[in-house]
């Protein structure tokens, strides 16, 4: 039989004060302003708010962001989550119970992967990632060029419901299944709660996430 992994990733701003250097170097005032004295303000008292605008996106982009953790249920089992005080340790934390399920002996079936959105987001960004802090992935984890809607180690729950094209956030989607959604924080809250300090309910958000994702998996899938 093959095994079924249910994941999902919560990811930050950066903690490289790097960044903000990097994005000040790149950006520049508005396409519609062209006088000097104007550029000249601009860079004066909006640069710094600019960038840092830009650095509080930075979740949503693997050049800027980092995994913060990463939840993840085999099969039926209650949802696990990892998480270190390094990026590289949440990687390779996660990567190494991934490992465990990618052995290639003989009657070897690689995990189906399943997430919500993973095929456009997760996966790639967990791939980034793991360039840019040097820790090499599981092979069964494919690459953002492999990655495709029909492969039979992937199942997108977004894709299954929405199409190739469509988009629906997850708690809707759970709302239209009559499944109850989340509760508490959203995905919005995840940055401001883990600078403070306040892990234990991000961890617990993405855990919830996962249950959740392999609930509505479930009902796509008639299983």
């Amino acid at each position: 039989m093959q095994p079924i992994v249910y994941f999902d990733i919560e990811t930050v701003p950066g903690s490289d004060p790097g960044i903000f250097e990097y994005i000040k170097a790149n950006i520049a005032p508005p396409g519609n302003m062209s006088k000097p004295d104007s550029i000249a303000a601009w860079w004066e008292n909006k640069a710094d708010i600019a960038v840092k605008e830009k650095m509080a996106q930075g979740g949503l982009h693997a050049e800027y962001g980092e995994i913060a953790c990463i939840g993840a249920a085999l099969n039926d089992l209650p949802p696990v989550c990892f998480s270190g005080e390094q990026e590289s340790n949440t990687l390779a934390s996660f990567f190494s119970w991934l490992d465990a399920l990618c052995d290639t002996g003989q009657g070897y079936r690689p995990p189906l992967l399943v997430g919500h959105n993973h095929i456009g987001f997760d996966l790639p960004f967990i791939f980034r990632r793991s360039v840019c802090r040097e820790v090499k992935p599981p092979s069964c984890l494919p690459t953002p060029t492999e990655l495709k809607p029909w492969m039979n180690s992937v199942a997108d729950t977004m894709i299954m419901w929405a199409g190739p094209r469509g988009t629906i956030s997850l708690d809707r989607l759970a709302f239209a299944l009559g499944l109850e959604g989340k509760k508490g924080i959203n995905g919005g809250d995840v940055a401001s709660l883990w600078a403070a300090g306040r892990r234990e309910e991000v961890i617990d958000y993405c855990k919830g996430d996962v249950a959740l994702t392999r609930a509505v998996y479930k009902r796509l899938a008639f299983s």
